[in-house]
């Protein structure tokens, strides 16, 4: 056999090898997705859930993280593309379309970094590896828009080195839009990435840009003033922050371990190539370090550095750089994985039955007096969403009926086979049989646990609502960050 063909079948080989474990990957967490898992709480959640309310309602609302100083409960204080992208491209908003949807769009990183792979300006084993990283990070931050963030910086990354100004703009305009702070981060890492150089290309990027912010805002429901306000309230609330340590969020990171030597290597990498990277640094301590749970803004940092400076590595480097975002990947995505498997085992089909559970609750006119947030999602039905202030509905006890003598509260089944139910209420759920070896420290199902209270008595034809029960904070920040969600 010819040396050179004995070559391309090598190279077509490893190329289909790769192309296989990354589409095999994609495959189980899509599978997941149409299962709804993992369910969505902490900042999933609190992304998720405006999402839901613009899709099926119109109104672009928030009311699990609510800062909007008007008390009308508007989704204010993020950028507000995510949201208008789901619901454009919603299959008629429903819960498992908009969960498919989200892991669909990681496949446009994988054919956008095709493209640098063609130009040369990318290796195979490169193209897997950040692949797999940003994989991983798509299902780490769940609904959070730093997911399409990461897609958005891929884009405009290839826009560029295409010469395609005015594309990265309309790209960075997208991003902004997203996440302000990462579309703030971007401009840095492109600035001292290019330097002076790159003032020439500022008109181009500006034509792509202005009209893109402008499109946007025309869709958004609410002025442009009162989002400047709400960004500026999260700001404050972030600001006070003091939860979370640096080996929680950037080490023991949960579903992305080890990535904080991702970012440290690539920041050294940076400088070493470029000392203009050094201007970098600030930055990357203010949205970053200086409040550990924010440590969400850097993800997008990492992958735009590695894509600007691997042109410029050894191969050697190139190697090590590669390997650095190959193994917080592929852990995460055993991590993450592993439990959305073992919650599957333990809680077939939980999203159902937590719906049977509670609708037929309500069915029955049961007390309930509190439920997790994620519930609003399995009974939309049970909110009213149309009012101002909390969500809370009576349940509907007849006018001359009896009301039962027992209140309820719904808790989530942790999975960890602790005791799930608060003080002062008893479980009403047969006690589980689960294999020790099985279990996470938590589920990522949509399992719950119903808790009595002691008998209290209603008087007659009166009612009481369902509450929600949120973070003791209330805050968007990672929920029971000390344990593997």
């Amino acid at each position: 056999m010819p040396r050179g063909l004995e070559g391309f079948r090598t190279r077509w080989y490893y190329s289909a090898l790769l192309a296989g474990l990354l589409a095999a990957a994609f495959l189980v967490r899509f599978y997941f997705a149409t299962q709804l898992l993992p369910a969505p709480v902490g900042d999933s959640f609190t992304f998720l859930e405006p999402i839901y309310n613009y899709c099926h309602s119109g109104k672009l609302t928030s009311y699990f993280f609510n800062i909007d100083p008007t008390g009308e409960h508007r989704f204010i204080w993020q950028g507000p593309l995510p949201p208008i992208v789901y619901r454009l491209l919603g299959r008629n908003c429903n819960l498992q379309g908009l969960f498919e949807l989200r892991i669909v769009f990681f496949l446009i990183i994988p054919f956008a970094l095709a493209i640098l792979f063609r130009r040369k300006l990318l290796s195979l084993g490169a193209w897997f590896c950040l692949s797999v990283f940003c994989l991983a990070t798509a299902e780490k931050v769940g609904f959070r828009p730093e997911y399409l963030c990461m897609i958005l910086v891929v884009l405009a990354y290839v826009a560029r080195i295409s010469d395609r100004v005015f594309l990265e703009g309309i790209c960075w305009a997208c991003l902004f839009l997203s996440s302000p702070v990462s579309g703030g981060l971007y401009g840095v890492v492109r600035a001292v990435d290019t330097g002076s150089a790159g003032l020439k290309e500022i008109p181009g990027f500006l034509i792509g840009a202005i009209p893109t912010l402008a499109v946007v805002f025309s869709l958004y429901p609410y002025h442009l003033g009162d989002w400047l306000v709400g960004i500026e309230l999260q700001g404050q609330f972030i600001n006070g922050r003091s939860d979370g340590d640096i080996f929680t969020y950037y080490i023991r990171s949960d579903f992305l371990p080890l990535w904080g030597f991702s970012l440290a290597l690539m920041m050294a990498i940076g400088v070493f190539l470029n000392l203009r990277y050094l201007l970098l640094l600030p930055f990357v301590w203010y949205f970053g370090f200086r409040v550990p749970t924010t440590s969400y803004n850097l993800l997008t940092t990492v992958t735009l550095i590695f894509l600007q400076a691997y042109p410029l590595m050894s191969r050697r480097l190139r190697g090590v750089a590669a390997v650095f975002l190959l193994v917080p990947g592929l852990l995460g995505l055993v991590q993450i994985s592993a439990r959305d498997a073992v919650s599957i085992v333990l809680y077939h089909d939980s999203f159902n039955q937590t719906r049977a559970t509670i609708g037929d609750l309500v069915a029955r006119g049961a007390r309930i007096t509190e439920a997790p947030f994620f519930t609003f999602l399995s009974n939309p039905e049970i909110y009213d969403l149309s009012g101002k202030g909390f969500p809370v509905i009576a349940s509907p006890h007849s006018e001359g009926g009896t009301a039962p003598s027992d209140a309820i509260l719904i808790s989530q089944d942790s999975g960890s086979g602790a005791k799930t139910c608060p003080q002062g209420t008893t479980s009403m759920n047969a006690p589980p049989q689960r294999p020790w070896w099985l279990l996470f420290n938590s589920s990522s199902s949509w399992a719950i646990n119903r808790c009595k209270h002691a008998p209290a008595p209603l008087s007659r034809g009166t009612s009481d609502g369902i509450g929600i029960a949120r973070s003791l904070d209330g805050s968007p920040g990672e929920i029971d960050a000390g344990r593997a969600r």
